[in-house]
């Protein structure tokens, strides 16, 4: 528990209402704040050229209506990803809907990447597997098409969505001395927990995984802990560890 303080105080999550996060790190008080907005952006895809499709963001999937079918295969990063792909597409296809999701245990889209060489490594020379689809927005990293790439493996990027950061000055705050922590989301989120941090210094910045902690680190932040795994329990459990101690 940081010092000073006569019981835990709030974490300030730094993304849109969670219910699984807010639920997870009970009984402690938390209080979301989105740090950007985003907006979908008219794409074409041809679906029927794709067996492979590869989705590093939740997001994507309020902006594409993903057609399942049968024989695909879905590269995910995170099992919070992996769950709104599996509700959604059987909410179109039906319950009966067999799913082949891979990838929720990876953390970020460098292990996403690295799963993926691996798979396309395995596959005989004469199989045609096709051109794999990446669903991804306009502000992305450049780790996974990087990979994907220098191991000549063919892929598609569809942009769908845009990302518009919420100025970390415009953003509703809890007042800063009723903060205790920060939970950051992706590197939208720096601003406004560098703004936490300015207000309150031993306010401890957690994130849900090792791409946001280098994003922070580079940003002049110190985070406290990191997510084992980009999941609500892994976050809210590392942001117990860390109030602790």
């Amino acid at each position: 528990m940081a010092a000073g303080r006569a019981s835990p105080g709030t974490v300030l999550v730094l993304k849109e209402e969670d219910a699984a996060l807010r639920a997870a790190l009970a009984p402690l008080p938390a209080a979301f704040v989105p740090v950007i907005e985003t907006r979908r952006v008219p794409c074409e895809i041809a679906w029927d050229q794709h067996r492979h499709v590869v989705i590093t963001s939740g997001r994507v999937l309020q902006h594409v209506d993903v057609l399942h079918r049968e024989g695909r295969v879905y590269w995910v990063v995170g099992r919070s990803t992996g769950d709104k792909l599996r509700r959604k597409l059987r909410a179109a296809a039906g319950e009966g809907a067999q799913l082949d999701i891979r990838g929720e245990g990876s953390g970020a889209a460098g292990a996403l990447a690295a799963a993926l060489v691996a798979y396309f490594a395995g596959v005989p020379s004469d199989a045609d597997e096709g051109s794999a689809l990446w669903l991804t927005g306009h502000d992305r990293r450049k780790d996974l098409p990087g990979t994907l790439a220098a191991h000549k493996i063919p892929f598609t990027t569809a942009v769908c969505y845009d990302t518009v950061p919420v100025a970390a000055e415009a953003a509703a705050l809890p007042p800063s001395s009723s903060i205790a922590a920060v939970a950051l989301y992706s590197k939208h989120g720096i601003p406004t927990a560098l703004r936490v941090k300015r207000d309150t210094p031993g306010v401890a910045v957690a994130c849900i995984g090792p791409t946001t902690a280098a994003s922070a680190v580079e940003a002049g932040l110190d985070p406290a802990c990191t997510a084992r795994e980009p999941t609500a329990a892994a976050l809210a459990e590392a942001i117990r560890t860390a109030l602790a101690g």
